[in-house]
This record gives structure tokens, C-alpha cells and sequence, in this order.
């Protein structure tokens, strides 16, 4: 191999390796991020310090590799999907958010129900069904 292969080979495995410590909290480089997802956090604020978005991250638990991220610049686009599995890209990021487009609020009633008509379980207090409390004499 030539001296321009093995650099390139060496930058080519360089890899971000980082420490998750319990389910909310996430250290590599000096930098230590928490919440909900530590590690696309992480992504986010190694970015902002200046590492390339193309490095690879290991993220290790004790011995053991539990994620490994291909790009942290890919995972910084990334949130939590909204529906609970899964991931969607932030928005702002390019296109591809799974969110539903906004809707309106419905009007309020502008009436009463019509007299005569019950009301419905929503609308109404539901009246509570309790035993009555009898008293217990010291023997």
C-alpha cells in the first residue's frame, strides 16, 4: 500500500466512540447529553462543535456495542417518531416527516342540546356509585 492508501484507510475507520449510562444520558469526546434519545442528541451537539457530519458512532454499554450509527450527521436530522416507533427527520431537515398536516380546531356548540334529549356521558357528570360508610364499633 502506498502512503496515500493508508491514510485514507485510517480515515476511513475513524470512528466516534461513545458511553450509554443508563436509558437518558449519553458521553463521547468531553461532551455528556441527556433526555429522551441521548444519542441523536449527541450527534446533534458533536456537530455544533465542529466534528464531520460523515464519522461513524459507536455507542457502547459497558463491554457491550448496543448501537452503532453509521453517520452522525444522518442521526442529527433524526427525532423520535411521533407515534412511538421508529425515527422521522426533524423538521426544518430535508423533506420526509411523518407528522399529519395541521388541522383546525372544531367550533364550539352554539346551542344546547334540545330539551327532552339527555345529555351524553361526556357532556354530563357521571354520578359516582359509592357503598354508604358504615361505622365500626370498638367491641
Amino acid at each position: 500500500m502506498t502512503a496515500t492508501k493508508k491514510s485514507a484507510h485510517r480515515v476511513a475507520r475513524r470512528k466516534i466512540r461513545a458511553e450509554l449510562i443508563g436509558s437518558d444520558e449519553c458521553k463521547a469526546a468531553g461532551l455528556t447529553t441527556s433526555g429522551r434519545a441521548p444519542v441523536l442528541a449527541l450527534c446533534r451537539q458533536l456537530i455544533a462543535d465542529g466534528y464531520d457530519p460523515g464519522l461513524p458512532l459507536e455507542v457502547w454499554r459497558g463491554p457491550v456495542l448496543c448501537l452503532r450509527v453509521r453517520s452522525i450527521g444522518e442521526a442529527a436530522q433524526l427525532r423520535v417518531a411521533t407515534h412511538g416507533g421508529g425515527f422521522e427527520r426533524l423538521p426544518g431537515c430535508a423533506a420526509g416527516c411523518t407528522a399529519a398536516s395541521p388541522m383546525q380546531k372544531n367550533a364550539a356548540r352554539l346551542a344546547a342540546p334540545p330539551p327532552g334529549r339527555q345529555k351524553r356521558t361526556s357532556e354530563a357528570a357521571v354520578p359516582c356509585l359509592r357503598r354508604p360508610v358504615v361505622p365500626v364499633s370498638a367491641s
